[in-house]
């Protein structure tokens, strides 16, 4: 892509880079009985800094590449100079959804097939399962997708689906009319006749019935009044004394609406049984209140990563990236290794001699070195069901959430993360001390608590240099125990590029 350039900048671009000389420094440490040598170029142009802003140095030479976002490619980002990847956009997801992203602007684009968007947050992105199959029907399914479960059909009413789908009310014996009341079939006899054996409902148990019998009322249930839409007493009165309107005998055969929703909070309103709230503990998760709040679910807030439904709305884990234990989720995009890897018989004084096993992420151990095979660590990340960082979520992790030059903070600290200053006797320790006082050492995993950030990666500055995916040993990150300027090389952004340094291990990642 064409740059733009300040007017000062030359436009013929062989007057714009300015060849420099450079140097080489070596440094030595003692690792139990090994000796670890680190020697890498340092020329005046092998940084920025040798270069006057917005200058930066590619092949020894001071070029320009940006000095705004739009000097870059539409998916990346100016920083410091130079053109790099948007690490904000990484972690632009959504359960269940597409996204985009443009220079940290995230935003939802559309659900996965199969999934809606019911509750309008898009914190749990698209969080209804359901693929629309035409309008709604009377079988136990959300059809139209609309949250709710045959909502177009009075399953307490309707005599063609009463208490179920399908379920049709067996045909009034004679002088009787058959109702659906709270999705249970009962018969009352037409005007002017009375059912003087007590055998109306009968049929319901698919025995002979004799209907409304007689057009004279004789006494039943021995002539005590009972809520059955019948003169009992023969007093000219049906199912007097029942309060019809109240929710333990509601409507005409006085329905107990407790036994009509379980679980629930219930009311009479117009004769008929509603459900207004589920009982404290219990949740109506299928949407059908047919059969009332049917799972019981002790609500302990916001869902967490403990394979339990926190949050009651019949899903597990839901929205979150839950990592293996020895892992950490960074920015809920990807899986970390909390530590460096190391090989299974690493202890805290010798690295291991396991190289054809799986990599390991414990603390307490001597990192595995790889020197500059970056496919030695690939494989070892495979044989432990993972993969290496690419240089994208490797930087995004280092930096944390608030996308800083360390992963402990912007400004160098010499005994955070161990470098060439970690274990200067100085007081204070400064930058440069590890150079004068020669005592720098590798150090078993999280040994330094502070070398770490939100995410909660341990040691990703310092101790060993980590490869990255598809990478060599000029593409490593975060500098190690040895660097001769920790300051400089533990910067989450510097990479060798020009030079292969030594102490060079990994860790791994994840996609879930």
């Amino acid at each position: 892509m064409k740059h733009r350039l300040p007017a000062w900048i030359p436009s013929d671009p062989a007057r714009r880079r300015w060849p420099v000389m450079g140097v080489v420094v070596c440094l030595a440490a003692a690792i139990s009985t090994t000796v670890a040598t680190t020697c890498f170029v340092q020329p005046v142009c092998s940084d920025d800094n040798g270069c006057p802003p917005p200058l930066v140095c590619e092949e020894r030479s001071c070029v320009f590449v940006c000095e705004q976002d739009t000097d870059c490619d539409d998916d990346a980002i100016c920083d410091a100079y130079r053109c790099g990847p948007d690490l904000e956009c990484l972690g632009c997801t959504f359960p269940h959804a597409s996204s985009t992203c443009h220079r940290g602007d995230c935003r939802f684009v559309a659900c996965d097939p199969g999934y809606l968007d019911l509750n309008g947050d898009l914190e749990d992105g698209c969080e209804y399962a359901c693929t629309k199959t035409g309008p709604e029907s009377c079988n136990g399914i959300d059809d139209d997708c609309d949250g709710r479960v045959d909502e177009d059909f009075d399953l307490l009413g309707d005599l063609e689906n009463c208490g179920a789908c399908g379920f049709v009310c067996p045909p009034a014996p004679a002088h009787a009319v058959a109702t659906c009341t709270d999705g249970s079939c009962h018969y009352q006899c037409e005007d002017g006749w009375y059912d003087t054996n007590g055998d109306l409902e009968a049929v319901l148990d698919q025995a002979p019935s004799d209907g409304c019998d007689a057009p004279t009322c004789v006494p039943t249930n021995n002539g005590v009044e009972a809520c059955d839409m019948q003169d009992n007493d023969c007093d000219g009165d049906v199912d007097e004394g029942f309060d019809k309107t109240a929710s333990a005998s509601c409507g005409p055969f006085c329905t107990d609406c407790a036994t009509v929703f379980s679980n629930a909070q219930v009311a009479c309103a117009g004769g008929q049984c509603v459900m207004e709230a589920c009982l404290p503990d219990y949740w109506d998760l299928d949407h059908n209140p047919q059969n009332g709040c049917e799972t019981y679910c002790r609500f302990e807030g916001a869902e967490t990563c403990d394979g339990r439904d926190n949050d009651c709305d019949g899903e597990v884990d839901e929205g979150l990236l839950c990592c293996p234990d020895d892992m950490v989720s960074v920015a809920d995009a990807f899986c970390m290794d909390i530590y460096e890897a190391s090989r299974s018989d690493a202890t805290s004084t010798w690295a291991g001699a396991q190289d054809d096993g799986p990599a390991f992420s414990v603390p307490g151990v001597l990192p595995w070195q790889v020197g500059s095979d970056n496919a030695l660590a690939e494989a070892a990340c495979q044989r432990a069901g993972k993969r290496l960082c690419t240089p994208d979520e490797w930087e995004l992790a280092c930096r944390g959430p608030d996308q800083t030059r360390y992963s402990y903070g912007d400004v160098y600290e010499p005994l955070t993360c161990n470098g060439i200053d970690a274990h200067c006797e100085a007081q204070p320790a400064y930058k440069g001390c590890g150079l004068d006082e020669r005592n720098f050492t590798l150090e078993p995993t999280g040994t330094f608590a502070g070398c770490t950030n939100e995410y909660g990666v341990m040691d990703i500055n310092g101790n060993v240099w980590e490869h990255v995916a598809n990478g060599d040993g000029t593409t490593v990150r975060g500098g190690a125990y040895n660097c001769s300027d920790s300051e400089k090389l533990h910067d989450c952004g510097y990479i060798p590029t020009t030079w292969s340094p030594s102490a060079m291990g990994f860790r791994c990642c994840l996609s879930l």
